[in-house]
């Protein structure tokens, strides 16, 4: 499939669907990454190892150096810091 030429691949309807969905997944993945740089660094670092890494609370604990029960009331805050970030925002991509 790699010797095909390049024009067919940009009238497979398949591939163009494929590509408004990246362009889309992209804007979005942009806008959560400049929200999440306006948290405290901490937060930033909880949430990541969280959601992106995919982390457990003991596993984050563990990597950031903090009791379980801290990372979790951390990630509370930082979940309701980045809900207040994101009202208004959802669906602007600002």
């Amino acid at each position: 499939k790699d010797s095909e030429p390049l024009e067919e691949h940009l009238m497979d309807p398949a591939v163009e669907s494929n590509t408004e969905y990246q362009v889309v997944y992209n804007e979005r993945a942009a806008a959560i990454s400049r929200v999440l740089a306006q948290l405290e660094p901490i937060h930033q670092q909880v949430l990541t190892l969280r959601f992106i890494n995919g982390l457990s609370h003991a596993e984050t604990a563990q990597v950031i150096g903090r009791m379980e029960g801290t990372i979790r009331v951390l990630q509370h805050r930082a979940l309701v810091a980045l809900r207040t970030l994101l009202d208004g925002k959802v669906g602007d991509y600002e």
